[in-house]
């Protein structure tokens, strides 16, 4: 995908979730039950980065299993995380912050955080470089032996057969042309709002090699990477954990 589309992508992300903020917001009010155990990788006193926090569903999660972390939230929707801060900062919640960023870079120091949540944000990023780069500098925000968790809409079930051929027509066309709009892998999933047209969200649907591969070349080792169930969907999202690696000691 050429820079100049890639940067086009990205705006088009962020004023499509501040589009459907308030009904996408709706449908995300509790953690999914394949994802009830994601406490494990935030340590007790640790600092937590969310990224694509949307509005904070994982900060309200955290907070009934831990009794003390750091949590910062990161979203390019200004919608979004006026939802997050009402919602937390204003009510039972008194800790923690929320932020507008570019979706690209990390507004904080080297070696800040314990663990990084990305929860369904990675495949927003358009491009193979945007998506290194964006893992590289989330590396450079945690702190050595640092956990990320990644998860990833699996779009290539067999219910999404119908997006996965317009995928493929719009590939095919995009490389004849040679306009270098599309990626093998970038979908368009539309948001049926009320009233309006539908609004169709890019999302790159990664497979588990590719999403090892760029995890690697990002500075990441992969400690466990595969899917995870909802119910009798065996195969319902992607899941990765990984480790930033230890500094290593001088002699």
């Amino acid at each position: 995908m050429n820079a100049s589309y890639a940067k086009f992508l990205m705006n088009k992300i962020r004023n499509d979730y501040d589009e459907i903020a308030e009904e996408f917001s709706a449908t995300r009010k509790t953690m999914w039950p394949e994802l009830a155990d994601l406490d494990k990788y935030a340590k007790e006193g640790g600092r937590v980065l969310d990224i694509g926090c949307g509005n904070g569903k994982l900060f309200g999660f955290l907070a009934e299993k831990r009794k003390k972390f750091s949590y910062s939230g990161l979203d390019v929707s200004e919608k979004l995380i006026s939802i997050a801060k009402e919602f937390y900062l204003e009510t039972e919640f008194p800790s923690g912050e929320f932020r507008v960023f570019d979706g690209i870079n990390i507004p904080y120091s080297d070696n800040s955080f314990d663990a990084v949540y990305c929860l369904a944000t990675l495949p927003h990023l358009p491009g193979r470089e945007m998506q290194v780069k964006f893992l590289e500098n989330i590396r450079k925000a945690a702190k050595p032996g640092a956990k990320l968790i990644i998860t990833c809409w699996n779009l290539w079930q067999f219910k999404f057969i119908s997006f996965q051929l317009k995928m493929i027509v719009n590939f095919i066309i995009d490389k004849i042309l040679g306009n270098g709009k599309y990626d093998w892998g970038d979908f368009y999933i539309p948001w049926k709002k009320r009233g309006v047209a539908p609004i169709y969200r890019y999302y790159h649907a990664f497979t588990l090699s590719e999403l090892n591969s760029i995890l690697k070349k990002a500075g990441w080792e992969a400690e466990e990477i595969g899917y995870k169930k909802r119910g009798e969907k065996k195969k319902f999202n992607l899941f990765a954990a990984a480790r930033k690696p230890m500094a290593p000691k001088h002699l």
